[in-house]
């Protein structure tokens, strides 16, 4: 499944009300297309004229994968727990997958039975958590190109030979 606004938003309402009461707001949704990361939160500060701090939300899901429905519901999950994080403890100094948002994310995992396994796993420099590892579809990378041979430039050799030809001269 490609995450779409309109999934991502009923994703949003039914996991606010089922896990967090209704306490989080509603951020802004986008449709991210990056390879390392499966989502990410962000937000945005403006001051306002009586010294008081708006803040804007906003819950991305990249579409670069195809991946089971459980999948996107899953980083809904792991994103929205950042912004609980935020909202509870705005000036915190912890990491962002610190104590205070695993207990959020254990929290949630035990609420669904482990139907979500909020978790964070280092894969090749992306998000992923266990359920995809089990899954016969896994998220698979594109394979890097590797350089075979290496090519220094045409300035880079420039540059070399002016520089051992100034050698030259000042030791002649």
């Amino acid at each position: 499944m490609v995450p779409t606004i309109t999934f991502m938003k009923q994703s949003f309402q039914r996991f606010n009300q089922e896990y967090f009461q209704g306490s989080l707001p509603t951020p802004e949704f986008k449709i991210s297309r990056s390879a390392k990361h499966l989502g990410y939160f962000r937000w945005i500060g403006n001051t306002l004229a009586d010294g008081t701090i708006e803040y804007t939300y906003f819950i991305a899901c990249s579409k670069y994968y195809d991946r089971p429905v459980e999948e996107v519901e899953n980083t809904m999950l792991h994103e929205m727990c950042h912004l609980w994080v935020f909202i509870n403890y705005p000036n915190t100094t912890e990491p962002p997958h610190g104590p205070i948002w695993r207990s959020i994310a254990n929290r949630i995992t035990k609420a669904s039975n482990n139907k979500y396994i909020i978790t964070v796993l280092s894969f090749p420099g992306y998000h992923i958590n266990p359920q995809m590892l089990r899954s016969s579809k896994k998220a698979t990378r594109p394979p890097r190109k590797r350089r075979t041979t290496y090519k220094p430039s045409f300035c880079r050799t420039l540059l070399r030979t002016l520089f051992l030809l100034m050698l030259l001269v000042l030791f002649l």
